[in-house]
């Protein structure tokens, strides 16, 4: 995402959130996008590696998906 460009909406989002990026993605700094989400209670940025930006379509894909099982099952 282009954050820079929904800046007053990414600080007013305040649930947890799970940022998925390829490791080759189109976001040119992924470890700066969770600065934009100040209200957010708890953010995970997860960068799935030999991925770009389509990540169902990486070789690794289950790596993001087992991640994302893993971070919801942490909400409860």
């Amino acid at each position: 995402i282009r954050t820079h460009i929904i800046r007053e909406e990414a600080a007013r989002i305040s649930v947890p959130m799970f940022m998925g990026n390829g490791e080759r993605d189109s976001t040119p700094d992924p470890w700066a996008e969770p600065d934009y989400f100040r209200a957010c209670p708890d953010i995970t940025l997860h960068l799935l590696p030999r991925s770009g930006h389509c990540h169902n379509f990486a070789s690794t894909r289950h790596q993001q998906w087992e991640r994302i099982d893993r971070w919801a099952k942490s909400l409860r």
